[in-house]
């Protein structure tokens, strides 16, 4: 099956030194067997020692930042501080339309992404979070348990577009682009 595959190479890329494994975070493929990325994350985080683990890319319109923040502070949890998260603005546009979910427009989705990595940010400092932006609200919420990283996992902000890498530079910690 796929899930015995993902976890061969995911040993195999730890035994070999490899720096790190990133997972693709759609909800699905037409004609493909995808596994959910955070809940798959915390499985190989889970028989690996030394890779680190993460995503390629989060979009953050399509999955809410809170809980993305949740799921990620578990994966350092379980990985002890080897998680990286990486957001996009979501271009899969059946990732959202299969579960009946709306597909903004370009601008509105990056600016959600932009919000999102801020709320995610917020979850994971110490103590309570409120966060009131256009998109997200929080209200003290206490997202336990912190990930192991300090001051926290790093962020990577994945796109082509200017907007995208303007967002890494102000909110991230690296930029992942694909083309030239």
């Amino acid at each position: 099956t796929n899930a015995r595959n993902i976890f061969r190479y995911a040993r195999l890329a730890d035994q070999l030194g490899f720096n790190a494994i990133l997972l693709q975070d759609h909800i699905g493929i037409e004609g493909a067997e995808t596994y959910d990325c955070l809940t798959t994350l915390g499985a190989v985080a889970a028989i690996t020692k030394r890779i680190k683990v993460g995503t390629l890319a989060t979009p953050l319109p399509l999955r809410h930042p809170a809980f993305v923040a949740k799921a990620m502070a578990t994966v350092d949890r379980i990985s002890s501080g080897r998680a990286i998260l990486t957001v996009g603005a979501g271009w899969v546009k059946d990732d959202f339309q299969w579960y009946g979910l709306r597909y903004e427009g370009f601008r509105t989705r990056v600016k959600m992404m932009e919000e999102g990595v801020r709320l995610i940010k917020a979850c994971w400092r110490d103590g309570k979070a409120d966060f009131q932006g256009n998109f997200f609200k929080l209200s003290k919420a206490d997202p336990q348990p912190k990930p192991v990283q300090r001051p926290r996992p790093p962020i990577w902000v994945a796109g082509v577009s200017d907007e995208a890498l303007e967002i890494a530079v102000s909110e991230g910690d690296g930029w992942f682009g694909w083309r030239g």
